[in-house]
């Protein structure tokens, strides 16, 4: 398999190269193949698109699609908005009010595909949405607000060391699931 390292608007089989200093804004797409994407100190819209492929967000407020693959996508400095895909993927937020959704949550409805995720918010007050699939989830400092909705299996949900947080079942509560450190549990209808 031949690896590609995509760095901004650069891309070279093999190639580190550190990016310091850059501050412009760049739209960086991943190819079928697993990947290397990095962003720069601005905000990025990154896709990965096919293969498992790792991303770095970097600096600013970016915008991170994991794409098809098993994925590690690290959003960084800033507060970034970032979609797994479908397969199960890793994703930290890092630093920033991040926007985290694992894709097949939102895309599918009731009739999702299984798709295991490790999701964590980092600092900030961060929003996690997760769905169908044994998930790992912690939302880390800040005010965080983790969404789901019931499912056949058991999510590990951990709201982290901050203050006020909340997480809200769509539909019922899943009772099976492990949750610790949620100042509140809500639920609400699907409307």
């Amino acid at each position: 398999m031949n690896r590609r390292i995509i760095i901004g608007a650069v891309s070279a089989v093999a190639l580190v190269v550190p990016l310091a200093g850059l501050a412009s804004a760049d739209t960086i797409n991943g190819t079928k193949e697993g990947d290397r994407l990095y962003g720069t100190d601005g905000p990025d819209r990154i896709s990965g698109r096919n293969g498992d492929d790792a991303i770095y967000g970097r600096g600013g407020g970016d915008n991170i699609n994991g794409g098809r693959g098993s994925d590690g996508i690290f959003g960084q400095k800033g507060g970034d908005t970032i979609s797994g895909g479908l397969s199960g993927d890793y994703i930290k937020g890092g630093r920033g009010h991040d926007s985290i959704v694992d894709w097949v949550a939102t895309e599918f409805g009731p009739n999702m595909p299984i798709d295991h995720d490790l999701l964590f918010g980092g600092r900030g007050n961060d929003h996690i949405g997760f769905g169908n699939g044994e998930d790992v989830v912690r939302g880390g400092r800040g005010a965080d607000e983790l969404r789901t909705k019931r499912d056949a299996y058991v999510d590990r949900v951990d709201c982290g060391r901050g203050t006020n947080d909340v997480l809200i079942y769509f539909g019922k509560r899943d009772r099976k699931d492990v949750v610790e450190r949620c100042e509140r549990i809500v639920i609400r209808s699907f409307n």
